[in-house]
């Protein structure tokens, strides 16, 4: 039978109508927030549908049943109207991110919301006063110490694994630890109003030591022990550390004494230091508090993602089920308040905190105002309890202190806390509706000296300065610090962010696709590479490895980052819209590239074939290759592999000269004007080069650009022989595309061309050697067949230190000049002898050569690793690539 207390007349009741009470108004924000985050969760996932809007339905219908009974029918709610509302308030926030973060528990929550409020409302209902739990506090704490004690017997953990908390009935999961601390704190309440007086008066004494006496202490202790022993022994950290500081704050409500406050510091102290030798937990919990980036993958896994999602969430949040909170394990549990971090930014953050905040000031109200002291204390007792418990787990996922396993209450996932977290919050109200603030006279308020709720405010205001505390580490971890965050390696949020990337495609000159991005249908992009053997091309694009060779060279334009604004980027960034890259058409030629790739077969070598005018790349090609598109399977076996597929030996690859350091000898006698035999081709290498010596061969590779990496390419510089260590010309060790612009320059009045993938790009060049060295060099190269001059040579397995090499430089189509003829003395000229000395020395001997009729358009370099370099391998090479170049000319 419902008793009929403070029913108002149907005068008051109309008065009391929805226009004009304000709590109203906080009902239907609260029901229109959850409302609209539903709503945007369920767009954001692309399912919107009726079953959408179910848990808004039941919470509407929850927080309606107790509008009705609570304050239509009898008018409870005029005790604190603020407190309900805002109570399912964060009951409807946590249940938006539920459905976001485990939506396979929203169910089990909404179930567990619908017990509680009923239980809320017959707290409510039912009772006429509170005196039934203070007297039999003793019954209600031993009871709970009982069915605490049966989870080491009988506890399971529902995932399997873990400390065993909880106990089960069929499907039904419940934590003894969170009744208990309802229970728990009936009895401090129910005990500190009996016994507060002696607590305070009453004293024994330690020599001349004043204590309390322990008739009146050791009771309270004792029970209180059993609770933390149990507590401890099943290392539920998390409710211990509450259940302590709890402890302590009603122990100053009571009696104002700020010396329990300190001990018990002092005991937190040293049972954390005890605690930090004995359990393994414990020691993991503090040294990942100390420094979580020493096993950020490992130990400190969680707290480490914790802070992530706090920086990626920033000031206004990445928006409701556009983050990636879901990085977290169990963050439904532990580490919701992450989520919101990351989701609703700082904002929401703090708004969620103001909340808290705004609960613990009702229940210290409320405490203010009570009638009795069993019911102060109990309202103190509940403020304090949630105040420590948002405290705990806000600050130990934000490193302001080390983390224990509580939830934040009403919004993370569990039934046990939503269950006892709303009888808290019944307590509280049928407390505040027992006697309305505007009929209470402040005399009433200052009954006796133990009494007055001062001790009531000094520890409201210490548990608001936690919160505040706290406030300040969000604006640390979600302002400062977000710079150095967001970016690390072990951010996922980066992978996802990169997966998303619509990335431009890689195209040879004739516009066919060799590198393609697919957007899956989860939204999800996957790199495709159509023709695999082109990987010496394209390079490789990995989420796990990075990028390498062109895919690298390119890599803001294909991101689709090179010109984008900071305003474009941060409005791209706000909509969640992934980046679309640029297409980049190269200059490669297919069949030529193909060809190439079919001569070299399984050999270990490279061919490069040089547009002479522009200086584009027609072909570029490294064996042994790999697929780009097993990247990720392969990736161990290809970096273990001697043979080296990852490296391209076109751009990276350094090849000893040996026999083609006569090339480079040739340029640099003539450039230098330095004495020559007669037969440059003919003459022994290292009597043609003598007039060069160690210093001017190493000043002509220099000036040829064969030290320096090329502009705009991952290239490897040249290597110089050393000379001191018994080294030789022949160990000057380049790479073929160093190579092939020295052959181009031969065409180009020794301009060395820079080389272009990008068929739009400007074409570059650099002076190196006079025009006039290049006419001569070129002249003495000897024509191989038709259209093809050049030179071969090989380099031993004393300047490789493994196999031979065999190297072909030469151009195409071109033909040769014949070698110059050099002057037989320098007083010997065209138009007679000279015979005085000065004009003699003045005078530079020029060789006669023939001017050819045409210039060449590729220059070409192959070079392979051959157990038979006489039969000249490099050569056929060559000229199976240039064949596909060459046939339209031949035509």
């Amino acid at each position: 039978m419902l008793p009929r207390i403070n029913q108002p007349s149907a005068v008051s009741r109309q008065r009391s109508s929805v226009s004009d009470r304000p709590s109203y108004w906080l009902w239907v924000l609260a029901f229109l927030f959850t409302g609209l985050a539903l709503l945007q969760l369920a767009l954001v996932d692309g399912n919107l549908s009726l079953v959408t809007f179910v848990p808004l339905l039941i919470l509407m219908a929850c927080g309606g049943i107790v509008i009705y009974w609570l304050d239509i029918r009898f008018h409870h709610l005029a005790g604190d109207p603020i407190l309900l509302p805002l109570t399912f308030f964060l009951s409807g926030l946590g249940l938006v991110l539920i459905q976001r973060l485990a939506p396979v528990f929203v169910n089990r929550q909404l179930f567990w919301l619908v017990i509680a409020t009923i239980l809320l409302l017959l707290i409510n209902l039912i009772p006429k006063n509170l005196n039934w739990l203070g007297r039999y506090k003793y019954t209600w704490l031993i009871g709970g110490i009982l069915l605490l004690a049966s989870t080491l017997i009988f506890g399971v953990n529902p995932s399997g694994f873990g400390a065993r908390l909880w106990l089960n009935i069929g499907p039904v999961y419940f934590q003894p630890s969170e009744l208990l601390k309802l229970l728990l704190l009936v009895f401090l309440a129910a005990y500190l109003a009996d016994r507060r007086r002696q607590l305070v008066e009453v004293r024994a004494y330690i020599g001349g030591l004043a204590v309390p006496h322990p008739n009146y202490l050791g009771p309270m202790l004792l029970m209180w022990g059993f609770s933390m022993v149990l507590l401890i022994w099943q290392r539920d950290l998390g409710a211990a550390l509450l259940f302590f500081g709890t402890f302590l704050g009603m122990l100053y409500a009571a009696t104002g004494q700020s010396s329990y406050i300190w001990g018990g510091l002092l005991l937190l102290i040293l049972g954390g230091i005890v605690g930090y030798e004995l359990f393994d937990v414990v020691r993991i919990r503090v040294d990942g508090f100390l420094n979580p980036w020493l096993d950020a993958s490992g130990r400190s896994f969680q707290i480490v993602q914790s802070l992530l999602a706090f920086a990626s969430g920033g000031v206004i949040g990445q928006g409701l089920g556009q983050g990636l909170p879901t990085a977290i394990p169990v963050v439904h549990t532990d580490f919701v308040y992450a989520a919101i971090g990351e989701e609703f930014g700082l904002v929401g953050a703090l708004g969620v905190l103001i909340c808290f905040a705004l609960l613990v000031n009702r229940a210290f109200a409320i405490a203010f105002r009570a009638r009795t002291d069993f019911e102060q204390l109990l309202a103190a007792g509940i403020g304090t309890m949630l105040a420590l418990q948002t405290l705990v787990i806000t600050a130990g996922t934000l490193k302001l202190m080390p983390l224990t396993g509580v939830t934040l209450p009403f919004v993370s996932y569990g039934g046990s806390s939503l269950i006892v977290s709303f009888i808290m919050v019944g307590l509280l109200a049928f407390i505040a509706a027992s006697q309305p603030h505007s009929q209470r006279p402040l005399s009433s308020l200052l009954r006796s000296t133990f009494q007055t709720p001062t001790y009531n405010l000094k520890l409201a205001r210490i548990l608001f300065l936690g919160l505040i505390v706290v406030a300040g580490g969000l604006i640390l971890w979600q302002i400062a610090a977000p710079p150095f965050l967001v970016t690390r390696d072990d951010n996922p949020r980066q992978v996802i962010a990169e997966q998303r990337i619509d990335r431009g495609r890689l195209l040879t000159r004739s516009g066919i696709p060799i590198a393609e991005t697919i957007i899956g249908a989860d939204g999800l992009a996957q790199r495709r590479y159509p023709y695999p053997g082109l990987s010496s091309v394209t390079g490789y694009y990995s989420i796990r490895y990075g990028v390498g060779g062109v895919e690298a060279t390119f890599d803001p334009i294909l991101r689709g980052r090179d010109d984008q604004t900071n305003e474009a980027k941060v409005v791209d960034d706000l909509l969640h819209r992934p980046a679309v890259g640029r297409d980049i058409t190269l200059t490669v030629d297919l069949p030529a590239q193909v060809a190439a790739d079919v001569a070299l077969g399984d050999q270990e070598g490279a061919v490069v074939i040089l547009e002479i005018e522009t200086g584009a790349v027609i072909v570029m090609s490294s064996h042994p290759t790999y697929d780009p598109n097993t990247l990720d399977e392969m990736w161990d076996s290809l970096r273990q592999d001697e043979r080296a597929p990852l490296l391209n030996r076109a751009t990276q690859g350094l090849f000893p000269v040996g026999d083609l350091a006569r090339l480079i000898g040739l340029v640099g006698l003539y450039d230098s004007g330095a004495t020559r035999p007669a037969d440059l081709l003919a003459a022994p290498l290292e009597e043609m080069v003598a007039p060069l010596g160690p210093t001017g061969y190493a000043a002509t590779a220099r000036q040829l650009g064969l030290m320096q990496p090329l502009p705009g390419l991952r290239s490897q510089p040249g290597r110089l022989p050393d000379f001191n260590d018994k080294g030789t010309v022949k160990d000057l060790a380049v790479t073929p595309l160093h190579l092939v612009r020295v052959m181009a320059a031969l065409e180009r009045e020794g301009q060395l061309p820079t080389p272009m993938l990008a068929l739009d790009a400007a074409p570059e060049q650099t002076p190196s050697f006079k025009p006039g060295t290049a006419q001569i060099v070129r002249a003495w190269l000897p024509q191989v067949d038709e259209q093809l001059i050049g030179l071969s040579g090989q380099a031993s397995p004393e300047e490789t230190g493994q196999q031979p090499l065999s190297w072909f430089v030469g151009l195409a189509p071109a033909t040769a000049s014949g070698p110059p003829v050099e002057p037989t003395s320098p007083a010997l000229t065209e138009t007679g002898l000279i015979f005085d000395p000065a004009q003699i020395e003045a005078v530079t001997p020029t060789p006669a050569i023939d001017t050819p009729r045409e210039k060449a358009k590729y220059a070409v370099v192959a070079v392979v690793v051959t157990d038979a370099p006489a039969d000249n391998p490099a050569l056929h090479i060559a000229r199976a690539a240039l064949k596909p170049l060459l046939e339209p000319s031949t035509k």
